[in-house]
């Protein structure tokens, strides 16, 4: 499996990621679940202590409906340079207002839309994209313009081409 200098290659996928920051460990995992609330997704979490964001290779995606192809700009890491962080996704979109608790924004398109991943409920650990700009203002606060990716982490990325 090829790798980049800049990056590494997950073993268990035929993914590289690019621009990984350092790779978060269990405490920097517990302190983010702890201040936010929320519980991730085990393969969510071993996601982010092998990589912690950066960008995939390959990337695109389908949604289950097949009324949504895009693909990954980036996966946020745990956490950045203010702007670039889940916290402040979580801060942004979820803490705000503008899509459901228990929602996390884990990624985004080039065009800013995000995937995101259910923390709890019947759906915990589904993936879905999020189509954000085609959110009214104020936004819905709704699962509405939301597209169902897979139903758990490692499995969209696995469906990654």
């Amino acid at each position: 499996m090829e790798m980049s200098m800049t990056g590494h290659a997950d073993t268990s996928m035929n993914i590289a990621f690019t621009g990984s920051a350092a790779a978060a460990n269990d405490t920097e995992l517990a302190e983010f679940e702890q201040r936010s609330g929320l519980t991730l997704p085990a393969a969510y979490r071993d996601f982010l202590t092998r990589h912690n964001g950066g960008a995939p290779s390959p990337k695109r995606f389908t949604t289950q409906d097949g009324k949504v192809e895009s693909m990954v700009a980036w996966f946020f890491p745990l956490a950045g340079d203010g702007e670039n962080s889940l916290w402040h996704e979580f801060e942004g979109f979820t803490l705000a207002g503008q899509i459901p608790r228990q929602i996390l924004p884990i990624a985004r398109d080039p065009a800013d839309n995000r995937i995101v991943l259910s923390t709890t409920g019947r759906d915990a650990g589904h993936v879905y994209y999020w189509s954000w700009d085609e959110e009214p203002d104020p936004t819905t606060c709704s699962r509405r313009y939301m597209r169902l990716i897979a139903p758990d982490f490692r499995a969209w990325l696995n469906m990654l081409r």
